[in-house]
């Protein structure tokens, strides 16, 4: 966030289910939760977001 220009930064959950936009792609490896039965892991719907974007 430094290389951004951002001073300060905040973490709301920042679990497997939390995912960093930036750019038009995902930054991180988003890793949901297991699906015991299938194996598989799931992406739960986004409930919230903050936006942060610079006025020119």
């Amino acid at each position: 966030m430094l290389s951004l220009g951002y001073e300060s930064a905040i973490n709301l959950d920042g679990d497997g289910s939390s995912t960093l936009f930036m750019g038009g792609k995902i930054i991180n490896n988003v890793t949901g939760d297991e699906d015991e039965v299938l194996g598989e892991h799931l992406v739960r719907p986004v409930s919230d977001a903050i936006v942060l974007y610079q006025i020119i």
